[in-house]
């Protein structure tokens, strides 16, 4: 799977109060901008979890997210 697939899905990986699944997504160019700049072996931190987190997991960072 690359970057554009992932968009693609329209992933919905959150709820809201109501139990409602939503997504929270970065925008495409965000996603563009990672896609390009990040690579096997980065080290990254971001709070919370969402598409951001599966685009360094495909590129191959070493990710955290709390």
């Amino acid at each position: 799977m690359n970057v554009n697939q992932l968009l693609e899905q329209q992933l919905k990986l959150h709820r809201d109060r109501t139990g409602k699944e939503i997504t929270w997504a970065i925008s495409d160019e965000l996603a563009e901008f990672l896609d390009h700049n990040v690579s096997q072996g980065f080290k990254s931190l971001e709070t919370g979890a969402g598409i951001s987190t599966l685009i360094f997991t495909l590129k191959g960072a070493s990710h955290t997210a709390i």
